[in-house]
């Protein structure tokens, strides 16, 4: 099957996950990205038809959701979670102060792969972060996160159609390369807060 911008456009909405996919428009050469990542999101059409190597950036909510897609729609893929801090969970994990909850309801923010059966409709932030930690060990995909993995760099190879990560480990810098980089990592920083 031929890759067209209907099949990028039909799959996606904000321009931040960028995979290795050339497409011919009005006789030009031209490179595509996918979108955005939501919980009911398909993936990606350039994961379908050919990347290989697939890099999460993040194991928060979009991260872990993005890894049991890929193992339920693409289990022929290989892929790997690079995680910042010492724990998976993200926001969930940040923010612990008292009351903290989701702002939505959680039969809306949980996955349609694991919904949400606890009863209360505005989860608190320990109960997301023990649903993040339970759907990661129901769906096998703690084995594929590395903690304590910085993103430092990401340039795009054109000879190679990878993507060249530069990381900050425990054990010193280290190199990836991939076929697709999935961008999940969430806007807060999570090592200081905001100064104005």
């Amino acid at each position: 099957e031929r890759l067209t911008v209907e099949h990028l456009l039909a799959s996606s909405a904000i321009p931040f996950i960028f995979p290795a996919q050339a497409l011919e428009v009005e006789g030009r050469l031209e490179w595509f990205g996918d979108g955005s990542m939501r919980q009911s999101a398909p993936i990606s059409p350039a994961v379908h038809l050919g990347a290989q190597k697939v890099l999460i950036i993040g194991a928060g909510v979009s991260g872990i959701n993005a890894a049991v897609r890929l193992k339920q729609l693409c289990p022929n893929k290989t892929f790997t979670i690079l995680e910042n801090k010492e724990c998976l969970g993200g926001t969930w994990d940040t923010f612990r102060y008292p009351g903290v909850r989701s702002d939505i309801d959680m039969w809306t923010y949980s996955f349609p792969f694991k919904p949400w059966t606890k009863g209360k409709r505005f989860g608190s932030g320990r109960m997301i972060l023990k649903y993040l930690q339970e759907t990661t060990k129901e769906f096998d995909i703690e084995s594929s996160i590395q903690y304590q993995h910085q993103v430092v760099k990401a340039n795009w190879n054109s000879s190679t159609n990878t993507w060249l990560l530069d990381v900050i480990t425990p054990n010193g810098p280290k190199k990836f390369e991939t076929h697709f980089l999935w961008l999940c990592a969430g806007y807060f920083d999570h090592n200081e807060g905001y100064t104005p």
